[in-house]
């Protein structure tokens, strides 16, 4: 019988969201031993991506020059650990939020993930299908 190591440690979550809104998702980020994993040394990015696998909307900690990412270049941060400074602590506290602008992507069915690099290592912590659903205003 073969013993089986599996270092992929990504979670499936699904995730339903409204055309137009502004996205905010909030995460606590732990290690295996329910220890909060300090955060000062990583960079993250959440990609929203079609089923071409373009990307269509998303947030990143630090700064880009794709129009399509949420970033630290405006008061509405990407991704940060208090949703203000844009920054990542030792809190283990992810804010990803994506302005409304960024959001009006067409209603139906897109998949993400969540990447946590530090240094040279990067790790997927979640990722599965994002619905988008229409907005009435």
């Amino acid at each position: 019988m073969a013993t089986t190591i599996h270092t992929d440690i990504a979670k499936n979550i699904d995730i339903v969201s409204r055309k137009g809104d502004t996205f905010v998702l909030k995460l606590t980020i732990k290690d295996s031993a329910n220890a909060l994993i300090d955060l000062t040394s990583y960079t993250a990015k959440f990609f929203i991506k079609n089923s071409s696998n373009v990307l269509v909307a998303g947030a990143i900690s630090g700064s880009s020059s794709n129009a399509l990412l949420q970033d630290d270049d405006t008061t509405i941060h990407g991704i940060s650990s208090n949703s203000t400074t844009g920054a990542l602590d030792a809190t283990g506290v992810l804010y990803i939020t994506i302005q409304s602008g960024l959001m009006t992507i067409n209603k139906g069915n897109y998949k993400y993930d969540l990447e946590l690099t530090s240094s040279t290592i990067v790790t997927t912590w979640m990722f599965g299908k994002i619905k988008i659903v229409d907005d009435v205003s």
